[in-house]
């Protein structure tokens, strides 16, 4: 399983995806869950 979290430079924790298979890489893994459209 693969988790990707989102946290802020103190360390807390502002996002965590769903899980999803642990062979998706951390690259498709941002696409599926479009975090780069939300920075």
């Amino acid at each position: 399983m693969s988790l990707q979290v989102i946290a802020s430079p103190d360390g807390s924790i502002l996002w965590v995806s769903g899980d999803l298979p642990g062979s998706i890489h951390d690259t498709a893994a941002a696409r599926i869950w479009n975090i780069l459209a939300a920075t």
